[in-house]
């Protein structure tokens, strides 16, 4: 489920770059790009739960933000200690 959430996030992506040079795309374009380098060390449920809103509003991507949703603890990154 990780991995179909990356794929919906970078055609989103590749799609707001098109329309970068207008206003309108600039705001998803970014979202989009934050949510994909997140979802590769999302560790809790509520920064899940977070980023996943913030992906279906500001990303205009329901359904990478959906899938963020119901990802399972075992597919999130685990918490890297220092």
């Amino acid at each position: 489920m990780k991995t179909c959430a990356k794929v919906f996030l970078i055609l989103n992506i590749i799609g707001w770059a098109l329309l970068f040079w207008t206003i309108v795309g600039i705001l998803p374009l970014v979202f989009n790009i934050i949510g994909l380098v997140k979802l590769n060390k999302l560790d809790t449920q509520n920064k899940r739960i977070l980023w996943g809103i913030l992906t279906i509003l500001l990303g205009c991507n329901p359904v990478s933000g959906i899938l963020m949703f119901f990802l399972k603890d075992e597919d999130a990154a685990p918490a890297v200690e220092a």
